[in-house]
């Protein structure tokens, strides 16, 4: 299994049409670089902009700006975009509460690997031998996707496939269960990292996968019970 750097940067942006953008990720320059593009479309440029270095309270700070955003802000646009809150407000909130200890960034680094080193022991992806095996691997494999989407929805990462379908769990938990019966250990650890450090980057990533597995599963020409025992194939499409 590869090692995860733990530590994410928290950036704000301010634009020329007087929106401001809050956020975190693993390179804040990055982020701003991306947005810095995607904005040039509405016609609007950069004017200020603020990154921190690697911080391990990172979520701590991009709440704390989002919640000041929240209370402050003429106009909303989602959690992270804003308008009439003060850059220079937003810059000490991020100074004020950013901890770059080492101490404290190598004690999470040494928690994060611990986590992945469990999950890593929990699931080993193998070839059941029987039905009941199979059923047995997918109540684990819904296990991790049920906690992938408590750790992205913590991070108030939130859509519309979250919601409970008749089948009693969520169309994202269901598609990310059946990637995960495809995954070794260290892929599952994997993911689990991303759903910590970049939700949006997770929900995408199982969204795609699954659309690849529906491709095998349509084009395969095997009975349903065959592909997947048991399994409720109306929740997932």
């Amino acid at each position: 299994m590869r090692s995860h750097k733990f530590g994410n940067q928290v950036y704000i942006v301010k634009f020329s049409d007087g929106w401001i953008k809050v956020g975190r990720g693993i390179s804040a320059i990055k982020r701003i670089k991306t947005h810095e593009g995607t904005s040039r479309i509405r016609g609007a440029e950069v004017v200020k902009k603020y990154s921190s270095i690697t911080i391990y309270n990172a979520h701590a700070v991009e709440k704390a700006m989002i919640n000041y955003c929240m209370s402050a802000s003429e106009s909303s646009s989602g959690r992270e975009w804003h308008k009439g809150v003060s850059f220079d407000r937003l810059v000490e909130i991020a100074n004020e509460k950013g901890d770059a200890s080492p101490e404290n960034l190598t004690a999470a680094q040494a928690e994060l690997d611990e986590c992945l080193r469990r999950v890593g022991e929990f699931f080993v992806n193998k070839k059941s031998e029987s039905e009941a095996n199979q059923i047995e691997d997918f109540k684990a494999s819904i296990a991790h996707a049920e906690t992938i989407q408590r750790v992205m929805a913590e991070d108030l990462f939130w859509c519309a496939d979250f919601v409970d379908c008749n089948e009693g769990v969520s169309k994202f938990v269901a598609r990310c269960a059946l990637i995960v019966g495809f995954m070794s250990s260290g892929e599952i650890a994997e993911l689990y990292n991303l759903a910590l450090t970049d939700p949006l980057a997770c929900f995408n990533f199982v969204s795609s996968q699954w659309l690849l597995i529906l491709a095998d599963y349509t084009a395969s020409g095997i009975a349903e019970e065959e592909y997947w025992p048991s399994w409720p194939m109306a929740c997932v499409q």
